[in-house]
């Protein structure tokens, strides 16, 4: 109860916080990995079902998994 009570002062819940990390460290992979299948990287960044990881990328970048890539790709060169 204590760890509900430091996230709530943060304005945010435990899982929402863990979820946010992973569509982070998602959206640096598929920035710096042109090789890399969408799949794997969603696997990887703990996300166990595909749709699902899709739907909430798109929610939180505005973009689908690979658009944002593509557009990383065309930031960088």
């Amino acid at each position: 109860r204590s760890v509900q009570i430091i996230f709530a002062g943060m304005g945010t819940t435990p899982s929402a916080y863990i979820q946010s990390r992973r569509l982070d460290h998602a959206a640096a992979r598929l920035a710096q990995s042109r090789n890399a299948p969408v799949t794997a990287i969603a696997f990887d960044s703990g996300f166990n079902d595909l749709s699902t990881f899709c739907r909430l990328f798109r929610r939180r970048f505005g973009v689908a998994p690979r658009d944002y890539r593509a557009g990383a790709r065309r930031a960088a060169g």
